[in-house]
């Protein structure tokens, strides 16, 4: 396993999704992560609240997550799922000073430092 970057534990604010920005919306969406021993615990909250531990390893994070059932309108449900994909898949994390990037295919999750 590869040393997991310091930068990423925190709170984060997603901030744009395939470049639509989400700053604007009524709702804010956020995600934390915390140091659970060797993996990281990873929590969202989109429209559902979405949780689990990660292993960090080569500039991945991958593990499953569990969360709540609540629908919610195509693009959220979208967002959601990108997420639960991503991190079973192994989701790329990009980290430059206060921006966290989760890329999975084509699809692109810029988060903010809270």
């Amino acid at each position: 396993m590869s040393s997991i970057p310091d930068g990423l534990f925190g709170n984060w604010l997603l901030t744009k999704f395939n470049g639509l920005d989400l700053r604007n919306e009524v709702r804010r969406f956020r995600m934390r992560f915390s140091r659970a021993q060797n993996d990281v615990e990873v929590r969202a909250l989109v429209v559902n609240v979405m949780s689990g531990f990660m292993e960090y390893r080569d500039g991945k994070l991958t593990g499953g997550m569990a969360s709540t059932l609540s629908l919610a309108p195509p693009f959220f449900m979208g967002m959601e799922n990108f997420l639960r994909n991503g991190f079973a898949a192994g989701m790329d994390v990009r980290l430059e000073g206060d921006v966290l990037t989760l890329i999975h295919g084509e699809d692109v999750l810029v988060l903010t430092a809270e």
